[in-house]
């Protein structure tokens, strides 16, 4: 048995190489699948289809193209109109008559139309020109706006189907998407009217040029409509919770000063997938006092319907907070005892390791000197920072050498020369002996 046969009889194995080779070399395709485009214009290249032969079969009749065809002593006139940038032309084998092919129809896999050129290229330009947007002068491709845009994309004639069931459910995605992509990431609204923006979303789905919002106020709209929807959501699935309805808030001040309280949930759902929800972030007006931070917390507690459901609360350890909880407590159950509302306050870990670290940081009045310095911070008075700091001792002074080499990209390039190496490293590795320490 011949080795290089496979195993299979020699006779079988060289007819099958013969095929291979045969069919390998050979430039003739019975089938419409060819692709005649440049990669630069068609990416895609499908297993089966018979790249760029010389003489294939199409719609019925066999073409021959003209590039591959000896050219005549007076053909040396070099092509200058646009149709030879996106297309070639071919020759009947049955008549010889001269048709074009677009390479745009192609890639996006249209019937060929096959105008004639022998006696002019008008037929070819009108068909660019309708059917993929292109300037008939200039060669470039027309967009919604005028600029250019690639016109291998499908065009909106290509998406007829627009109210189809299929299509209503990916618009619903999309808007879905793009809602939560403006929220998350905090982008301004009046960005949907951005140029180049809208410029990326119809080169990837053209149909979105009839579709896609042209004022930052529908958008408003939709983000409106999307957070009542997940608002309803989110109460019925309170509603149906497992388990009872724990509250964590806390109050601050935001940075256009304004005394905000958020207000989250924690629950079980009917799934028993535990849940973390925000319900509300309320301006408090007036005094920061417990009883009014309690009405804005009573108002959440029955804008989601939840009066029945309440647990436990987790706030700091301010004593505003303690009078706030006592008075949401005795407002949901009136017969609840004392002894049982102070059980149902919690204390927030957090809040108290931030504490410690105050006290450990600062020393005596730890809470007045942060109160002062978050005053200071906000009127930016770096002055008053450098002074209250200096009096924390050798704390504060090393706050303040950081925060003076911080303050200069000059010093923080030259301390960054220092860290490692430079002149001082001989320092690098020296080691303080355990007995100059005080160790015995």
């Amino acid at each position: 048995m011949n080795p290089l046969s496979g195993g299979r009889h020699p006779k079988m194995a060289a007819s099958t190489i013969t095929q291979f080779f045969a069919r390998s070399s050979s430039k003739t395709s019975e089938s419409d699948n060819i692709i005649l485009a440049p990669e630069s214009i068609n990416l895609r290249r499908d297993p089966e289809a018979l790249i760029q032969p010389d003489e294939f079969k199409l719609q019925g009749e066999q073409y021959i193209r003209c590039a591959v065809l000896a050219k005549g002593p007076k053909a040396t006139k070099k092509r200058t109109s646009v149709i030879w940038i996106y297309g070639e032309d071919l020759q009947a084998k049955k008549d010889g008559r001269r048709v074009w092919y677009c390479y745009l129809c192609e890639k996006q896999r249209r019937q060929q139309e096959l105008p004639a050129v022998s006696n002019g290229n008008s037929t070819a330009l009108d068909h660019l020109d309708s059917t993929h947007k292109i300037d008939k002068v200039t060669g470039e491709s027309k967009s919604f706006r005028g600029d250019s845009v690639d016109t291998s994309q499908p065009s909106i004639s290509d998406y007829q189907d627009m109210k189809s069931i299929v299509f209503a459910r990916r618009l619903d995605r999309f808007k879905e998407l793009l809602i939560r992509w403006l929220v998350c990431c905090h982008i301004a609204f009046f960005q949907i009217e951005n140029g180049y923006f809208r410029d990326l979303l119809f080169y990837l789905f053209p149909p979105l040029a009839n579709l896609l919002p042209k004022a930052a106020s529908t958008i408003r709209q939709w983000v409106i409509s999307a957070f009542k929807e997940r608002k309803e959501r989110l109460r019925h699935d309170m509603h149906d919770a497992r388990s009872s309805i724990s509250l964590s808030f806390d109050l601050w001040t935001s940075p256009n000063h304004l005394a905000v309280l958020g207000v989250v949930a924690h629950f079980i759902d009917n799934t028993g997938t535990r849940r973390t929800a925000v319900l509300a972030l309320r301006e408090v007006e007036g005094e920061h006092s417990g009883e009014n931070i309690a009405d804005v917390l009573l108002q959440v507690i029955k804008d989601y319907k939840i009066t029945g459901q309440i647990g436990y609360f987790m706030a700091d350890n301010a004593s505003t907070n303690d009078t706030c909880i006592n008075s949401v407590l005795q407002a949901l159950y009136p017969n609840m005892s004392e002894k049982q509302r102070r059980r149902r306050r919690l204390r927030c870990f957090g809040h108290i390791v931030n504490l410690c670290a105050q006290a450990f940081l600062i020393g005596k009045d730890a809470e007045k000197v942060c109160k002062d310095l978050d005053a200071a911070y906000r009127e930016g008075d770096m002055k008053r920072i450098k002074e209250l700091w200096r009096k924390r001792g050798a704390i504060g002074k090393l706050h303040n050498i950081i925060r003076y080499i911080r303050s200069s990209p000059q010093r923080r390039q030259f301390f960054r020369s220092i860290i490692c190496g430079g002149e001082l490293s001989e320092f690098d590795s020296l080691e303080v002996s355990w007995h100059l320490l005080g160790g015995n």
